[in-house]
């Protein structure tokens, strides 16, 4: 695998990033389980104001192909 000469730059930030996250509220139900879930919002607010802190930025890219009727999502 081919990485960048900076990728320790940036896993020293996500370490420090991690240390500081916060625990995502379950505050979605699930009615097939009776269950509690954080969705997708409540992680990301759990996790976003210590990447930003440490310069980390989450991204969304979506793209589709309507010729072959697939939609890409990717993230980073």
């Amino acid at each position: 695998m081919r990485r960048s000469e900076q990728v320790g730059e940036l896993v020293a930030a996500l370490a420090k990033a991690q240390a500081e996250f916060t625990p995502a509220l379950k505050d979605s139900r699930n009615p097939f389980y009776n269950s509690k879930y954080a969705d997708l919002s409540a992680v990301i607010g759990a996790v976003r104001p210590a990447l930003n802190k440490h310069g980390i930025v989450l991204t969304q890219d979506i793209s589709a192909d309507l010729e072959r009727q697939v939609a890409i999502v990717r993230t980073g």
